[in-house]
C-alpha cells in the first residue's frame, strides 16, 4: 500500500513555474501535491487584496502548525465545482490544456463568502491521467496556479494515481481529507465536502463531513446519497452558511 505525500512550497510560486517531484524521481512515481494558500500569487491590478491574502494565508499557517483543534473546512472537488469539465458521452472530464482551464461562473464569490464566513477552504482533486499517461504533471499544476491566481484558497491536494496503484488518497478513499484536516486543525465533523461525482460523496462520508452534490453539468449516474443538492457551489451557499456546527453533528 503506497502512502500519499506531501510536497510544501514555502514561497511565491512564478507565474510559469510548477512544483517538482522529489528530488531523484520522476512524475511517474504519482505522489499527491500541496499547494499551500500562502504561494497565491498576486493578481494583476489589485495589489493590495493579493497582499491581504498573503498575510491571511499566513496567519492562517501558523494557526495550522499550532493544533487549534476545531477549524471548519468546505473541501472542494475540482472539476465540476471550481472549473468547467470536458463532458463526453455524458461523463466528466478534466480539461487537457491549461488553455481551456475555465473557471465556473459565480465560484470565486461563493469562495470569498465562504472564507468571509470562517472556512477553511482545501481542493481535493483526483487527476490520475498523470499516472495513465495521458497528462503531464507539469500541466496540472499550471492549471492549479491559475486556479490559486483567481479563487482566495487555502490549498490543493492532489492525488496522481490511478485504482490500480493501490493509494490511500484517491477518492473514494478519504484519505486526502485526512491529510488535510491534520495539516490544518480541521474537524471533519463540522466540514463540508463538494463535489460533483460519486466519489466524491463517498469520499466525504468516510472521512465524517456532511457532503454536497453538484448537479447537472453531467449525466454520470450517482450512486452515493449526499446530505444536500445544488446546481453550483454559489448555489449550496444556503446550505452551507446555515449550518452551525452543532446541525452538522451526526
Amino acid at each position: 500500500m503506497r502512502n500519499p505525500s506531501v510536497i510544501p512550497v514555502s514561497s511565491v510560486i512564478p507565474a510559469a513555474s510548477v512544483i517538482p517531484a522529489k528530488a531523484g524521481t520522476h512524475p511517474s512515481s504519482h505522489h499527491n501535491t500541496w499547494i499551500p494558500a500562502f504561494a497565491r500569487m498576486t493578481r494583476i491590478g489589485d495589489d493590495k487584496e493579493g497582499a491581504d491574502d498573503k498575510r491571511r494565508g499566513d496567519d492562517e499557517r501558523d494557526d495550522a502548525k499550532s493544533g487549534t483543534p476545531g477549524r471548519r473546512a468546505v473541501f472542494l472537488d475540482r472539476d465540476g465545482v471550481l472549473n468547467r469539465a470536458i463532458v463526453l458521452g455524458g461523463r466528466p472530464f478534466p480539461p487537457q490544456d491549461p488553455a481551456a482551464f475555465e473557471i465556473l461562473p459565480g465560484v470565486p464569490a461563493a469562495c470569498r463568502r465562504l472564507r468571509e464566513a470562517g472556512f477553511c477552504l482545501l481542493v481535493v482533486t483526483n487527476q490520475p491521467d498523470v499516472a495513465r499517461g495521458t497528462q503531464t504533471r507539469s500541466a496540472v499544476e499550471r492549471m492549479h496556479a491559475r486556479l490559486l491566481q483567481m479563487i482566495a484558497l487555502d490549498g490543493v491536494y492532489v492525488c496522481y494515481h490511478q485504482d490500480r496503484d493501490g493509494c490511500d488518497c484517491r477518492k473514494p478513499k478519504p484519505g486526502l481529507l485526512r491529510q488535510a484536516a491534520q495539516a490544518w486543525a480541521i474537524d471533519l465533523v463540522s466540514s463540508f465536502m463538494v463535489g460533483d461525482r460519486s466519489k466524491d460523496i463517498e469520499a466525504g462520508r468516510r472521512a465524517g463531513c456532511r457532503t454536497i452534490l453538484i448537479t447537472g453539468a453531467h449525466r454520470e449516474p450517482v450512486a452515493a446519497r449526499p446530505d444536500y443538492r445544488a446546481g453550483s457551489l454559489i448555489d449550496a451557499l444556503p446550505f452551507l452558511l446555515a449550518r452551525s456546527p452543532a446541525e452538522c453533528a451526526p
